[in-house]
């Protein structure tokens, strides 16, 4: 009765706790260039009971916290859908009350954007029959493939704010209920220290418009998450340069950042920075705008066909802003003189009231 009573409680606070991915400049991003804070294993969770979890907290908590993107995996148990990890007897739960908590969620915070990816071992039916019990087909959004993501800020407007994937083709074709590899790459899964990460990539087709980081280390054989390596990877500093070098490396805005123990270290604050530099929000036009030499030694032209003024701020490897400058329209060629930069990897963005551009920028003397 307590653990509900406090649920309830953290559902109500929800509005007076927004975090800041739900600001004015993260709505205007299409769905295809923000990133989201993701749980992995989201409803296998210390504090209902779960044993060897991937969560300390549930997933009613893990929302009002900042998560946006939940990990889930669904199963048949007693003849209805349930989430558990590999083995019901460490703990299971029926999948309707994880969603009836989503649909307390939503409710409560219009602005929230929230994406579900199954691990689905039950057919497609199964789910829609939970969704429509909880209330939450309302919330579905459908996307062709043949077409671009809408921004957050429609999606908030035409009230289709949950976006669900599964990794497995059960059952009835549904079309919000999006078969994952069709529009999504990850890296792998499977790391037991560090030094499996990798930017390789996994399940998907790089081609694809979304781009999974898994960055957690699980326990060996089964998967369970190790508390002690999530405090240490989701460190500002380090989580923060493995996303950023995820971006520099693929050229893919790693946009579901799945983590197990979300609240050990800093992983919001790193979401927060890299939806702070718009990166992706427009890939460069060369018909518009053009960055030369690159590399460069700290100087370089930047040529650009606009009627109005723009800036230009570059940011470093750790997400600070190292230089920042207005341009004046009417100039063909601009030089830029960041020669004070020391050698290495940045990001150019290049904005004004109505475009935004990002591009690798490499420094080099």
């Amino acid at each position: 009765m307590l653990k509900k009573s406090l649920l309830f409680l953290l559902l109500f606070y929800t509005t007076n706790h927004l975090i800041a991915q739900e600001s004015a400049d993260f709505l205007d991003k299409p769905y295809s260039s923000a990133v989201f804070l993701t749980t992995h294993n989201a409803f296998n969770n210390a504090f209902e009971g779960f044993a060897l979890p991937n969560q300390n907290n549930p997933v009613a908590i893990q929302l009002v916290d900042g998560v946006r993107g939940l990990m889930l995996d669904i199963y048949m148990l007693d003849n209805i859908p349930q989430l558990y990890h590999s083995y019901s007897l460490l703990g299971h739960k029926p999948l309707i009350d994880v969603m009836t908590d989503i649909k307390k969620f939503m409710d409560s915070v219009p602005e929230a954007i929230i994406t579900i990816q199954f691990e689905n071992y039950v057919d497609n039916e199964e789910i829609v029959n939970v969704f429509n019990q909880a209330g939450l087909t309302s919330y579905v959004h459908t996307q062709p493939l043949s077409q671009e993501w809408p921004t957050l800020r429609q999606m908030i407007s035409n009230g289709r704010r949950l976006v669900v994937f599964c990794e497995r083709k059960q059952g009835a074709a549904i079309p919000w209920i999006h078969y994952v590899w069709d529009y999504d790459v990850e890296t792998n899964f499977e790391n037991k220290s560090r030094s499996d990460f990798s930017y390789n990539f996994n399940r998907g087709d790089p081609s694809n418009p979304l781009f999974t980081l898994n960055h957690f280390i699980g326990a060996v054989g089964i998967g369970t998450g190790i508390e002690d390596s999530a405090a240490s990877i989701n460190s500002y500093a380090y989580l923060y340069n493995r996303a950023y070098q995820a971006f520099i490396q693929t050229g893919k805005i790693p946009n579901f950042i799945a983590v197990d123990f979300y609240d050990k270290g800093e992983p919001i604050r790193v979401v927060n920075q890299l939806n702070s530099m718009r990166l992706g929000i427009k890939n460069r036009d060369s018909e518009k705008i053009s960055l030369f030499p690159n590399p460069c030694n700290g100087i370089f032209y930047l040529s650009m066909k606009t009627c109005s003024d723009f800036n230009v701020d570059i940011y470093n490897c750790a997400g600070q802003r190292v230089y920042h400058n207005t341009m004046t329209s009417g100039i063909k060629t601009y030089c830029i003189n960041a020669s004070p930069l020391q050698d290495g990897i940045y990001i150019a963005y290049i904005s004004n009231k109505n475009e935004f551009y990002t591009e690798k920028l490499i420094i080099n003397k």
